[in-house]
């Protein structure tokens, strides 16, 4: 079975990423996934590119359930947890440059 929205020639990493938010994973859990889906340890532009894709996908998710709440549908802490994503791993990125 395939998932047509994400069906397309990407970046791997970003799989990562967002299989990573998608799951609620820490910053540990998504190390342990980069790993296991790479079969290496990550280098640091790797982690850069993941985290990055993790900043940006969970700040995507939080504008599209702040939209979707405005029609009147609701996700919980969804949206919270998104946002915190995006701004978790913008800090992190941050704090590299």
């Amino acid at each position: 079975m395939i998932d047509w929205e994400y069906a397309g020639m990407c970046d791997p990493l970003i799989d990562i990423a967002m299989c990573s938010i998608y799951s609620y994973y820490t910053e540990a859990e998504m190390k342990q996934l980069a790993e296991l889906y790479l079969g290496r340890s990550w280098n640091s532009e790797e982690r850069f590119v993941i985290y990055a894709y993790a900043a940006l996908g969970g700040f995507l998710w939080a504008l599209w359930a702040v939209y979707k709440s405005s029609l009147g549908e609701e996700f919980g802490d969804y949206t919270l947890i998104m946002y915190r994503y995006a701004k978790d791993y913008y800090r992190k990125l941050a704090d590299e440059l």
